[in-house]
């Protein structure tokens, strides 16, 4: 190591600092896999949405951030992609040919400001680990924008279980249209 004129130089032969760069580059790339950011177990949940004689499945991830509520009933807000799918049916067209009533929701994230399209569904359940609650008083607010990157569905209310009792009935429908 030299000093001079306020500068340090260091005598490193280059072929070592090359193998030292590669080494330290894996060790960082092994590092991150190791520990890779995952949702935690309880914050997953199956969602189940029955509208209009359908059942909605998907992934939904209960985020801390969401606490949306409906303002005229203040019941809490669910978010669910609108790509959401029951055999050939989309979440968005049964909402269309259903009579329920429409709310919008204004949703902010980040600065940006969103206005959401939002129905009261006939029924959900919430599925997860120790967890299974069934409710109506819950509205959905339907978005294009992928959630979470495309790994869920759905982004439930943080406080969605204060309001609902705990429950055991459990439902399940087909998806084609009851008559």
């Amino acid at each position: 190591m030299y000093y001079k004129n306020y500068a340090v130089y260091f005598d490193i032969d280059a072929g070592f600092l090359i193998i030292l760069t590669a080494f330290c580059y894996v060790a960082i790339l092994i590092f991150q896999k190791i520990n890779e950011r995952t949702a935690p177990k309880n914050f997953i949940y199956e969602l189940k949405i029955l509208l209009n004689g359908r059942v909605f499945k998907c992934r939904a991830f209960l985020d801390s951030g969401n606490f949306l509520k409906e303002p005229f009933s203040n019941l809490p807000v669910i978010i669910v992609n609108n790509q959401l799918l029951c055999g050939s049916f989309s979440l968005y067209e049964t909402i269309e040919e259903s009579c329920c009533q429409k709310r919008y929701i204004v949703c902010s994230s980040l600065g940006d400001n969103t206005l959401l399209e939002a129905f009261k569904p006939d029924k959900i359940e919430i599925t997860g680990v120790n967890v299974k609650r069934v409710t109506e008083d819950v509205y959905i607010a339907v978005t294009d924008r992928k959630i979470k990157n495309g790994e869920f569905s759905a982004l439930l209310n943080f406080n969605i279980f204060d309001s609902i009792k705990k429950g055991e009935d459990y439902y399940e429908k087909s998806c084609e249209k009851t008559v």
